[in-house]
């Protein structure tokens, strides 16, 4: 049977994805096998472990004594301009009405809130990218399990520093931490915690405009980062829907994890991005 040449084309593409998506799972196990215990809290869920184990053999390696924590990544969340219409039209936890209990059932939820929850919110046009969030938003967030909120990103200061300020008051009043600021590295980019017996440090850096300083940030890690606790960064980087990071991106995750990061979280790109691995520390760049 004659093989068309398109047909050939379809077939080495299918090929190639499917040997890139193998790559990346093999790479994924021989830094959990490189690293056990530690960060056994990258996987979200015991079917990503089982699958992972399945078909690499034993990964998760803890030592009787430690306690694994479960921590679950949210990315950007934006919830005004047309979310806030279906928010009205469908209810108000009509943004996260097909999560189930996905994220309330990790030990500790983190995720990015893009933008403030304003002293005087008015519902953002459409196509503006100067965000304003209701106030109720603080306890929708509550309600879904959220721990953990970043706001070092580029929009929660388009209401300016008093809307800023109002939104961490407000997070905080219904038992949410926050961390991170648009314009500056500084100690409230840091929150710590401990589960289990477990102690966790997320940091929280905007590096898109407007940016935080570079050298502020990693100064800020550098200091701070404890020996005996997990220490993640959370970074707001990146070009926006870029199927890769950038060279940047990679010097400075680099640069954070030499200061003290065990793990690095990014967003932004609104993407998925690749995964990368320096001195034992994964950097999940989208």
């Amino acid at each position: 049977m004659q093989i068309s040449d398109s047909f050939k084309s379809v077939f080495l593409y299918s090929l190639s994805i499917l040997f890139l998506a193998l790559t990346l799972v093999a790479f994924y196990a021989a830094f959990l096998r490189e690293v056990p215990g530690r960060y056994e809290a990258i996987i979200s869920g015991e079917s990503e472990k089982r699958f992972l184990e399945e078909v690499f053999g034993p990964i998760f390696v803890s030592s009787p004594e430690s306690q694994s924590v479960e921590i679950l990544f949210v990315g950007d969340m934006m919830l005004g301009r047309h979310v806030e219409t279906l928010i009205g039209i469908h209810g108000e936890e009509y943004p996260f009405d097909r999560m189930g209990d996905i994220l309330s059932s990790s030990d500790f939820t983190i995720g990015n809130l893009e933008g403030p929850i304003a002293l005087s919110h008015t519902q953002t046009p459409n196509g503006s990218t100067s965000f304003s969030f209701k106030e109720s938003i603080a306890p929708l967030l509550a309600a879904q399990g959220f721990d953990l909120v970043t706001l070092g990103n580029n929009h929660t200061s388009d209401r300016g520093e008093e809307s800023y300020l109002h939104t961490r008051e407000v997070l905080e009043a219904v038992g949410i931490a926050s961390s991170g600021h648009a314009l500056e590295a500084r100690e409230d980019a840091i929150h710590e915690v401990e589960i289990d017996g477990q102690s966790l440090q997320v940091f929280s850096f905007n590096m898109t405009f407007p940016s935080n300083d570079e050298q502020e940030a990693v100064q800020l890690v550098a200091t701070h980062a404890e020996q005996e606790a997990i220490t993640m960064v959370e970074v707001h980087w990146g070009i926006e829907y870029a199927l890769t990071s950038s060279r940047v991106q990679e010097e400075f995750a680099r640069a954070l994890i030499d200061a003290g990061a065990d793990v690095i979280i990014g967003h932004h790109p609104h993407v998925t991005q690749e995964v990368d691995l320096y001195k034992g520390a994964p950097i999940f760049y989208s």
